[in-house]
């Protein structure tokens, strides 16, 4: 427990509810990116922890290869499924 309490406090790492609101999307969308693996995470029991880099880095590569919209607005792709 000492472990995780030094990563948490070394600021590096956010927990799930602050990432949700750092990105401006809702924790269930959040859960759907973690389940298809699109964003890393690091879960220790309970805690689950995402370097706010490595999401970056995620969501570009994401946005890169997937596209949402077409050039009229509609929708082409979405996270559900």
């Amino acid at each position: 427990m000492q472990v995780i309490r030094e990563l948490f406090n070394y600021q590096r790492f956010v927990r799930k509810r602050e990432l949700a609101e750092i990105i401006s999307i809702s924790p269930r969308t959040l859960d759907l990116l973690m389940a298809r693996k699109i964003v890393p995470y690091i879960k220790v029991g309970r805690i689950v922890l995402f370097d706010p880099e490595q999401i970056v880095d995620a969501l570009r590569n994401y946005e890169r290869t997937t596209k949402f919209r077409d050039q009229t607005g509609q929708r082409t792709a979405s996270l559900a499924r």
